[in-house]
């Protein structure tokens, strides 16, 4: 994810940031090519991403939207579609799985205490 569009410190970082601009975006990179593409555009603060274990779906954590984006991945060009939008009410910074199916999000402030995405759940309340 490129969660930030303009150098650090520049008026238009500034507008960016401050202003909650949805030009954050998901980028692919095919490294036999060293080529990249923009795959999914129009994030608020996209801070996070994963992908599902069996590679069709992507998860990006758009962080001012208090929201998990959803995307189904296309496996022959690795294009995304928007699929849903998970709100988690609160300002996730990232999310992890943890092998076992259990979505792990890391969060702001504390009112995101539990919560489940698809067939993954969050354990807040054991981690903290």
């Amino acid at each position: 994810t490129n969660w930030r569009s303009n150098p650090t410190g520049s008026l238009m970082d500034a507008i960016e940031v401050y202003g909650q601009m949805p030009w954050n975006n998901v980028v692919h990179c095919n490294l036999e090519t060293s080529g990249c593409e923009v795959v999914a555009e129009g994030i608020r603060m996209a801070n996070g991403i994963e992908i599902s274990k069996d590679g069709l779906n992507v998860f990006v954590v758009a962080t001012m939207d208090k929201a998990v984006l959803v995307y189904a991945r296309n496996n022959k060009d690795n294009s995304l579609d928007k699929v849903a939008s998970i709100p988690t009410n609160a300002l996730c910074d990232n999310l992890v799985w943890d092998g076992e199916g259990t979505t792990y999000l890391t969060f702001l402030d504390d009112s995101c205490v539990y919560w489940r995405l698809i067939s993954h759940i969050a354990l807040y309340k054991q981690l903290f």
